[in-house]
């Protein structure tokens, strides 16, 4: 039969672990599917709104829905647009503390707003209800049980609004109620029906936007990641218990259906047991009928076999392999938390981070 052909480190695997790598296998083609459906429903619910910013026409002063893009004027005496979170401290007992959102306020008054062509605009709010895309400032200063974040737009600051622009009709000179020299009245933005007034710093949304896209992408591939490790655990006990008590015997190869996929090697063993094994299709040219190869069984279950000689420290590389990954994407986490959109959540920060 001739010395045992030496197999390629890439076929030293069992055929369910080989199964659970191959993500287009089984359940771990419908894992990778739901998690890629899942993270672009996410990311896409993010950037949409800054794909339609991007594209939606500026400036346009007719009547009805419009973005427009200006200065805030300097008329005003202080930021026309606050919105102020207080927050307490809670503490844990070995666990950083945490910052609890307690009320929320919100500063609006009228303001007028200067277009790039010198028009202006009176942006009127309809109540103290606002969505205001800017950064949430953390205070210089704040006492050791709260502090209150501040997000504003100031004076002379360029800013997006949406909302509906009412256009009064031209004034004529038969007018009875226009009197001499007055100015006729301008135009006016306010909130859309049914919806707050909308209000951008363009480069803070976008960064913000852009941000909160990562952060739930990454969510969703922590939670992919662990549904999907769940639910190979089997997989992986085999992998362990293969390396600590797996029997390696020369085998004489009696098969090897290379078409249709997956390439399967069918092998007796000395004991005269037939077994069977999923490589992968790189092993199939090293191989062939009446040849003999290394092959690895665990004796208390038969159906757990392999080709090859398995490496013992291979579970070991897999989780510590695993274990970084995850680890970067928590980090990753972290690090994309701080830009999720502070406007239409319960604000929550780690002290130790924010």
């Amino acid at each position: 039969m001739g010395p045992p052909v030496d197999l390629p480190h890439t076929a030293i695997f069992l055929p369910s672990v080989a199964d659970s790598l191959d993500l287009l296998h089984g359940w771990g083609g419908v894992y990778l599917l739901a998690m890629a459906a899942a993270m672009a429903l996410a990311v896409l619910y993010e950037l949409w709104p800054l794909l339609r910013l991007q594209r939606a026409p500026r400036n346009p002063l007719t009547a009805g829905r419009c973005l427009l893009e200006g200065v805030i004027e300097s008329g005003a005496e202080t930021s026309p647009v606050v919105v102020q979170i207080e927050q307490e401290r809670k503490r844990r007992y070995k666990l950083p503390d945490r910052w609890l959102e307690r009320s929320r306020r919100v500063e609006l008054v009228p303001f007028v707003l200067r277009l790039d062509d010198g028009r202006r605009v009176r942006v009127v709010p309809r109540d103290q209800q606002v969505t205001l895309l800017c950064k949430l400032r953390k205070p210089s200063e704040y006492s050791f049980n709260t502090r209150t974040l501040t997000a504003k737009v100031s004076i002379c600051e360029r800013v997006l609004v949406k909302g509906d622009l009412v256009v009064p009709p031209a004034p004529t000179a038969a007018d009875p109620y226009r009197g001499d020299g007055e100015p006729s009245p301008g135009p006016e933005l306010r909130p859309l029906p049914g919806a707050p007034l909308w209000i951008a710093v363009e480069r803070e949304a976008r960064t913000m936007m852009i941000g909160a896209a990562c952060f739930y992408a990454t969510l969703m591939l922590m939670l992919g990641a662990t549904c999907f490790v769940t639910q190979r655990s089997r997989e992986l006990r085999e992998l362990r218990a293969f390396a600590e008590q797996g029997r390696v015997v020369d085998a004489k190869v009696i098969d090897v259906r290379v078409s249709p996929l997956p390439v399967i090697i069918r092998a007796v063993l000395p004991n005269g047991w037939t077994v069977a094994s999923r490589v992968n299709r790189s092993v199939a040219g090293f191989v062939r009928p009446g040849s003999t190869v290394k092959w690895t069984y665990l004796p208390s279950d038969v159906s757990v076999n392999s080709p090859g000689v398995f490496e013992r420290d291979q579970p070991s590389v897999v989780v510590l392999v695993f274990g970084a990954w995850m680890a970067w994407l928590a980090a990753m986490w972290i690090y994309w938390s701080s830009y999720r959109p502070w406007y239409r959540r319960f604000e929550v920060n780690q002290s130790s981070l924010w």
